[in-house]
């Protein structure tokens, strides 16, 4: 790998205190929320410094239980320090977008030389310790480590990718009778480990003729006893699914499925290996296409939906032809609380159609049932970089325009074309304390 670009004088990270851009020290989460996003009426004053406005406080709130005590949270990201099964988190992150793939601490960016995209739904990467994390690309699997060339194989129809203390896990189609699969295991530096052949849900009825959908099978989560996967059933529709989550030992055997209402999108693991996040959805129409936020618990498959599907602040006007709808832009966990970003399309009266959408997060606590609906963001994607608590990477624009920016002391900087964050940090605990 190259570096394509860096900016010197980011000042270390202090163990005891953590200071604003400004320099005074943050002295709880809701002032630190104060100065990195800042409200309406600031935002012009923002915006003619140069600095880095990413969310204009409109909060509505949408507590359930009633008694539960609401707390303000930060917009960060998954993984607080490690993963379930003890593996470090990369302390930097994965980008992907039209300029490729990419590695970054917001001081420097590489981009990873012979990796495109994949076009394949659900996680695109995965940590493996502090240095390293893994990568599914277009026709190929990969390992990166900042300031090193990547370690790259060839893994044609790979979908999805997961890790535990032993392998780097994804999947493939292998065209055998009843549309089979392989599991491929890796070890982390990508020798190869097995193959584990496995077989789709049976589903009766539907075996006398070919199936509709032999995609290969998307790689959600994996633990030391099972892989998680994702795929259509065989007559689901290519544009609304229903899909198949389901669970398979290392030999191969089906343990436990379940159907969700439409195609999988993005996915996330939450930190302690409990539930999965998937964006669901499909598209109704040439301008509507819908992925709502749903979580699995990956014990039970028990699912999950977030109601009201869309934020109870957003106005709907009766004389629109459609109703309201969510298109998913970014999933991450918050420690147990999963953060939801994503476009709220809401039709002007007599239209079909909503050309310029609203930015809002939903922050679901599956253990609790607390959902909290932040509106007018201006960013798509958020992730923490440090040292301090304003110091964020932030995918913004339209998807056409998306760019990754970050922020530090002053200005934000343009890094490229790069539309999705696939792998990043979270907030500390200090910039994590509650007001």
């Amino acid at each position: 790998m190259s570096t394509m670009q860096g900016w010197p004088g980011v000042r270390p990270r202090r163990a005891a205190t953590v200071r604003s851009m400004a320099g005074a020290p943050v002295a709880s989460e809701a002032s630190a929320l104060r100065r990195v996003f800042p409200t309406a009426r600031r935002w012009k004053e923002h915006a003619a410094m140069g600095s880095c406005p990413w969310v204009r406080l409109r909060r509505t709130w949408v507590v359930m239980p009633v008694f539960a005590v609401l707390s303000l949270l930060l917009v960060s990201c998954s993984l607080p320090g490690s993963a379930p099964d003890g593996r470090g988190v990369p302390e930097f992150a994965v980008v992907s977008g039209t300029d490729g793939i990419a590695v970054t601490n917001g001081q420097w960016i590489e981009r990873v030389p012979g990796l495109s995209p994949s076009l394949s739904a659900g996680p695109q990467a995965v940590g493996l310790d502090a240095t390293s994390a893994g990568i599914v690309a277009s026709e190929a699997i990969a390992v990166v480590r900042p300031h090193e060339p990547p370690v790259r194989v060839a893994c044609a129809d790979c979908a999805g990718i997961a890790a535990t203390n032993v392998f780097v896990v994804t999947t493939r189609k292998n065209f055998t009778l009843g549309e089979g699969f392989d599991i491929v295991l890796f070890t982390h530096d990508l020798r190869p480990s097995r193959t584990v052949p496995a077989q789709r849900l049976e589903e009766r009825g539907s075996t006398s003729f070919p199936a509709e959908n032999a995609e290969s099978p998307i790689t959600l989560a994996a633990d030391a006893g099972r892989v998680t996967v994702g795929y259509l059933p065989r007559l689901g529709g290519a544009r609304r699914g229903p899909s198949i989550v389901a669970q398979y030992d290392y030999d191969g055997r089906l343990l436990n499925s379940v159907f969700v209402d439409g195609l999988i999108g993005q996915s996330a693991v939450s930190p302690d290996g409990r539930y999965l996040a998937l964006g669901v959805g499909g598209s109704g129409g040439a301008c509507v296409t819908v992925s709502e936020p749903v979580v699995i618990d990956l014990g039970s498959l028990n699912v999950r939906t977030i109601d009201p599907a869309i934020p109870s602040g957003v106005t709907v006007d009766s004389a629109s032809l459609s109703d309201p709808w969510f298109m998913l832009t970014d999933l991450a966990w918050q420690e147990g609380t999963l953060l939801a970003t994503g476009e709220v399309h809401n039709p002007a009266p007599g239209e079909t159609c909503d050309p310029e959408p609203q930015m809002w997060q939903r922050s679901f606590d599956p253990a609790t049932g607390r959902l909290n609906d932040y509106g007018d963001l201006a960013a798509r994607a958020i992730r923490w970089i440090g040292p301090d608590c304003e110091h964020l990477l932030a995918v913004t624009r339209q998807w056409e325009g998306a760019g990754l920016v970050r922020t530090t002391y002053g200005p934000e900087q343009r890094l490229g074309s790069y539309d999705r964050i696939n792998l990043g940090r979270s907030m500390p605990p200090e910039c994590r304390a509650t007001s």
